[in-house]
């Protein structure tokens, strides 16, 4: 039915008006120009009144007294353009004011109305115009896209390709992607597409061209980093690792890396990336993800990782024996891992060093909370509730907590139905 809003639309200001008594389409197109006769009228008195001066001066104040006048100032506006497209001195007059103004303000129609003419305008007016037409048109206006993005100039190409991937219907971003060989369109305009692809809620099914991993740059990769972390790619498993494992990367991009990797290793069991990743913590342990890695490793299962992660805290232990903050930091960290059983030994350790001493009243809300959790979580549940009341937070400061998996099982017994007020 998109064709059916878009020929009433152009009907409705463009259209002779048809014999009086008519019915069915008839009546609908006189009744819609009849309502939109004043607004279409004014539109093209704003046109007149404004138009020099915009023409003259784009940014100016004229803009947005033509802008007042949206949609029916596409009408004019089209007009006056098809004109300066017909004259004899083209190429000598300004076109690019006609398309910043269409592009924020003309409907379906109008952007319909513009693709018609894109191969007339110079490429740097196209550019902007395919842009515009992507961002206002219906799909039938995106089709007259798809042709561009297959054929002319490279800047034609890349403009129509991140037009579609911004607005076109998502079944045809792979295609999209694929019409052009990789490396033939420049590295901005396709991240560019990227990044608008990856904004959008894409099929699990959806997978890149193979060519893009190959392509090289800082940007580029970034784009394609944040691409896979929503749909995760079974070829892109040396990509990833690569992207993961350079040191000379960005952090923030080495890290979406990594869990654009973990999420397709748990998809494809991919048995690669464990092996590297582990090579990672034994070969470049202070490695600035090293950190990351071991966590990716031990959500995948791998021991190498849990032990890289509490490695350095037992150590702490170890040469701290009465320090109570080395056992709630080791504490902490195995809470965080999942492993309530020695968490809850690490903080009854830490808290019998302070137990009866000015000590113990220091111990700021946060750690108790921590030792509550692991005493839920390892059904130590007489101290994790006296723990839980150490803490001195309201049922509002705890309510965040309550639905953690370690509580969520014991709130419906006291004390924690009481702290968590939901007596």
């Amino acid at each position: 039915m998109v064709w059916f809003g878009v020929l009433v639309l152009a009907c409705a200001t463009q259209a002779p008006a048809p014999p009086p008594g008519g019915d069915g389409i008839e009546a609908l197109l006189a009744a819609l120009r009849e309502r939109t006769a004043g607004r279409r009228e004014a539109a093209r008195a704003g046109w007149t009144e404004h138009g020099r001066a915009f023409l003259a001066e784009p940014e100016g104040s004229a803009r947005t007294a033509l802008k007042v006048f949206a949609p029916e100032i596409q009408e004019p506006v089209l007009a006056e353009l098809e004109q300066s497209l017909g004259a004899a001195d083209a190429a000598d007059r300004p076109l690019l004011p006609f398309v910043t103004l269409l592009a924020e303000t003309m409907n379906a129609s109008g952007a319909l109305r513009l693709a018609d003419h894109l191969a007339k305008l110079p490429l740097p007016v196209r550019t902007a115009a395919i842009a515009a037409v992507g961002a206002r048109g219906d799909a039938l206006a995106l089709q007259r896209l798809d042709a561009l993005l297959r054929q002319g100039e490279t800047p034609q190409r890349e403009a129509a390709l991140v037009a579609l991937l911004t607005n076109g219907a998502v079944a045809g971003a792979a295609t999209w992607l694929a019409a052009n060989p990789p490396g033939s369109l420049g590295t901005d305009a396709l991240s560019l597409g990227l990044e608008r692809l990856a904004e959008r809620e894409l099929p699990q099914d959806f997978r890149l061209p193979a060519g893009i991993f190959g392509l090289r740059s800082d940007r580029l990769g970034s784009a394609t980093v944040a691409l896979l972390r929503t749909v995760p790619d079974p070829d892109s498993e040396a990509f990833l690792l690569g992207t993961a494992l350079d040191a000379r990367r960005e952090s923030e991009v080495r890290r979406g890396a990594l869990k654009a990797l973990e999420a397709a290793a748990l998809a494809f069991r991919w048995r690669e990336s464990e092996k590297q990743l582990k090579e990672l913590l034994e070969d470049r342990p202070s490695d600035a993800l090293a950190g990351d890695a071991a966590w990716v490793l031990h959500r995948l299962g791998v021991r190498e990782g849990s032990k890289f992660l509490v490695a350095g805290l037992e150590a702490d232990v170890r040469a701290r024996k009465e320090d109570y903050r080395a056992h709630f930091a080791l504490g902490e960290r195995l809470v965080d891992m999942g492993e309530f059983a020695d968490a809850y030994r690490s903080y009854k350790a830490g808290i019998e060093i302070v137990e009866g001493t000015p000590r113990e009243n220091r111990i700021p809300p946060r750690d108790w909370l921590y030792a509550s959790r692991a005493g839920a979580g390892a059904r130590r549940l007489r101290d994790a509730g006296d723990w839980l009341e150490k803490t001195r937070m309201s049922p509002s400061e705890l309510q965040p907590f309550r639905d953690l998996p370690e509580f969520a099982a014991v709130t419906g017994k006291q004390p924690f139905k009481r702290l968590f007020g939901l007596d």
